[in-house]
This record gives C-alpha cells, structure tokens and sequence, in this order.
C-alpha cells in the first residue's frame, strides 16, 4: 500500500451506486496522480516483463499490471484457456496502439 485512505469497504450494492462509483474513481485518480513513479520503481527496472525493451515506462506500470492479471487467469480448462488467449490478444493489440503515447507524464 502507498498509503492508508480511512473509511468503509464498499459492498457491491455499494460500488454500483453512481454517487459512489463516481467519488472512488476520483479519489483514486487523486491519489494516484500524487504519487512520483521513482518513488515506486526500481529505476534500474525501466521495462514490464515481457515487452523486450518495447518501453522505457518504469516498472510497475499499467502495461505490467495488466499482463500480471492476465497470466493470472485460471488456465485448467480448455474454456478458460481460450478466455485468456483472447483477452492476451486485446491486450497485446492496445499495447500496440497505446504503449508508446506519452500519457500524462509527457
């Protein structure tokens, strides 16, 4: 954890109230616009695992994130073997598209 942000956990009645969904994703994108990625990253580390210097993005970064969670993915049968070999195909084709934009940190 970065830091501690006090208050309740949302239950999932909660978190589809648009009063709700809408104030975590704006303390979230505060919170995390706040933080400096060096303080976070191993700045000898400056690629996700698998992009084979695709990028110079410090790890951890959305890219790794993401690929974390799909290698993740339960892969025991044929049906949840095909679900991850689809989702890896989006995401390696918004890698494609996306990765080499300077986003908010120029």
């Amino acid at each position: 954890m970065y830091r501690f942000t006090s208050g309740d956990v949302c239950s999932p009645e909660d978190i589809r109230k648009p009063e709700i969904y809408r104030a975590v994703a704006d303390n979230l994108g505060t919170w995390h616009g706040s933080l400096s990625i060096a303080a976070i990253s191993n700045k000898q580390d400056l690629e996700a695992p698998g992009t084979h210097g695709k990028t110079s993005r410090p790890h951890p970064n959305l890219w790794s994130i993401m690929q974390s969670w799909i290698e993740a993915l339960p892969t025991k049968t044929e049906e949840e073997k095909e679900r991850q070999r689809v989702v890896q195909e989006d995401y390696n084709y918004l890698y494609a598209q996306l990765a080499d934009s300077p986003g908010l940190d120029g």
